[in-house]
């Protein structure tokens, strides 16, 4: 089995970047699929669906996972050997959850900033992410995460030149679903490989005691205790 962080405990006791930031990515990987296959079912043509299922359910989850993804990132941009752009995709992952949740319940209007521009900022910042962490992360996940942001960037601007038509059609919904699921994947394998990174982290970190050789010399050793 994939070993997935669900230790709860553990995450308010260690101070490994490694333990959190895997938790928090793998966590908001799920919500993500979550919220992208609710959407799908709720634009689909299907009755049963959309008695039981509202636009609500799904933003409830792209938000929560936007939050959970930027905890993730803030953790990975704190682990060693990985640069500060982690810092940078987190605060894009939050600002855009904030974004939402005033377009949502506060009903704000941008005027001149549309909200795709908090789109576009959170992929590119994944875009540099992607770039940035070629030496730390493995070339399957980064090319992965980079062509998906890529993808999704390029999406944007095609309906913003109304080259692709803002309708309701099956097929864009699909294709959103689809964009957003490899995203999902690309999350998931990120925090997997994170925690695969804990058993070296203890390794990485500086000891701030000296020990003595004393200090090994354990009393419960045979030829410590008394013949």
């Amino acid at each position: 089995m994939i070993r997935i962080p669900y230790d709860i405990s553990r995450l308010f006791s260690s101070n490994s970047p490694y333990y959190r930031g895997s938790f928090f990515l793998c966590l908001g990987a799920i919500l993500m699929a979550l919220g992208s296959l609710t959407n799908l079912m709720f634009r689909l043509p299907c009755p049963i669906t959309a008695e039981f299922l509202t636009p609500d359910l799904s933003w409830s989850f792209w938000i929560a996972s936007l939050f959970i993804l930027g905890a993730g990132f803030l953790w990975v941009s704190s682990a060693p050997s990985f640069s500060n752009m982690g810092l940078f995709v987190a605060l894009f992952h939050v600002v855009h959850a904030l974004g939402l949740l005033l377009i949502l319940i506060f009903k704000w209007d941008f005027g001149w900033f549309p909200p795709e521009f908090l789109t576009i900022g959170r992929l590119i910042s994944l875009l540099f992410f992607a770039f940035k962490e070629k030496s730390a992360v493995p070339a399957p996940i980064l090319v992965l995460l980079g062509s998906t942001a890529a993808l999704q960037v390029l999406k944007i601007n095609l309906r913003v030149l109304q080259i692709i038509p803002e309708t309701s059609a099956a097929w864009l919904a699909l294709l959103d679903t689809a964009l957003l699921l490899l995203m999902a994947a690309a999350f998931f394998m990120l925090g997997v490989f994170f925690l695969k990174g804990e058993d070296s982290w203890p390794l990485e970190e500086d000891i701030d005691e000296d020990m003595a050789l004393e200090e090994f010399n354990n009393p419960e050793h045979p030829w410590n205790k008394p013949k």
